[in-house]
């Protein structure tokens, strides 16, 4: 880039592009040396904010390698955020309605935040060790799930996931259930559970 003259109006201009809009930016020199227009463009929670700074070139390095490295921890911010997002989404693990729960699609994710990936049996059996955790927390078993629904990344891990599921119902006695194949779950897991469970009334109560 070559700067004007110490005697000539700084006649650069900055192309900004905001809200769909181009606009030319200019700024007159007034002071020895070279003068440089800045844009500063920061986009925070889709709000923008923006200035232009008028400053020797000295502090324009200096502004440049902090703005670098304020991009570099917000990069960092955004890695950990990430990797506890599924404690902070937006539902809850289980809701109660009288006596029936409903317990929100569980994933192969083990309660210290290790992703469980091995294969579709050991997938499987992490997805319900889950939905038997949250049963439990709310006073329920197995023996309770009257509904049940399986979505499956590939439909062709029907039966491998089958073997797993049936092994949490020990009476042998299953509840009513519909399974979707050709699913995109989260975090790239191929398995997802969600029940309902019902008790009845205590009479002594």
């Amino acid at each position: 880039m070559r700067w004007p003259d110490a005697a000539a109006p700084c006649t650069s201009m900055i192309d900004r592009w905001v809200d769909g809009r181009n606009e030319g930016l200019g700024c007159e020199q007034r002071r020895q040396g070279v003068c440089s227009a800045t844009l500063r463009f920061y986009r925070h929670g889709g709000a923008a904010v923006r200035g232009i700074v008028h400053r020797p070139t000295g502090d324009i390095m200096r502004s440049s390698l902090l703005a670098i490295c304020i991009s570099l921890v917000g990069v960092t911010a955004l890695s950990a955020q990430e990797a506890v997002a599924i404690r902070t989404l937006p539902f809850s693990a289980a809701r109660k309605a009288g006596n029936t729960l409903y317990v929100s699609g569980q994933v192969a994710r083990t309660p210290d935040g290790a992703d469980v990936k091995e294969s579709v049996d050991a997938e499987t059996r992490q997805v319900m060790e889950n939905v038997g955790r949250v049963l439990e927390e709310n006073g329920y078993t197995f023996d309770d799930v009257v509904r049940a629904t399986v979505y499956l990344e590939s439909i062709e891990d029907y039966h491998e996931m089958n073997k797993a599921y049936a092994s949490f119902f020990k009476n042998g006695i299953f509840p009513a259930r519909a399974c979707v194949g050709g699913a995109e779950i989260v975090f790239d897991f191929k398995v997802e559970v969600s029940v309902i469970a019902y008790k009845e009334p205590d009479e002594s109560e």
